[in-house]
């Protein structure tokens, strides 16, 4: 993915005002355990932040990736690169930025990134399937660029 042109605070980076009440932040952590994936993780406003896992990162083909969502993880890693505690590997910063909310419901979550790598919008849309690390979402990213 190639970088993008910086985005201006208050925009989206078309000129628009942004959507939701308050730039929140995202991070993407590439994680080594229990076998290497990407943790995808958005600060919703609640205490703990929403995480899925990705196999693969996403790119702007459009194509839909299922994603597991994971129990909610510590803001922390908002900042955080190392080990992880409990012999569970450790974790790499592959990107982070500001992420506005533009939509969100027990079904959908529609996220505006604002980052190097990923500048661009995610949607995540809940399917019926339920894996061993919990509910499977339909994630599509569509970048700005």
């Amino acid at each position: 993915m190639s970088e993008c042109p910086p985005i201006v605070a208050g925009t989206s980076g078309k000129g628009d005002a942004n959507l939701g009440d308050l730039p929140r932040r995202f991070v993407v952590l590439e994680h080594d355990w229990p076998s290497p994936h990407f943790d995808l993780m958005i600060d919703d406003g609640q205490e703990r932040l929403r995480t899925f896992a990705l196999d693969r990162l996403p790119d702007n083909t459009s194509e839909p990736v299922l994603v597991p969502e994971l129990a909610r993880h510590r803001r922390s890693y908002l900042d955080y690169e190392g080990p992880v505690s409990g012999g569970r590997g450790s974790v790499r910063r592959i990107d982070a930025g500001r992420a506005t909310l533009s939509q969100t419901s027990p079904e959908r979550l529609r996220v505006v990134l604002a980052g190097v790598r990923f500048n661009g919008t995610i949607s995540l849309e809940r399917t019926t399937d339920q894996s061993p690390r919990g509910p499977v979402w339909r994630l599509i990213y569509q970048s700005d660029c």
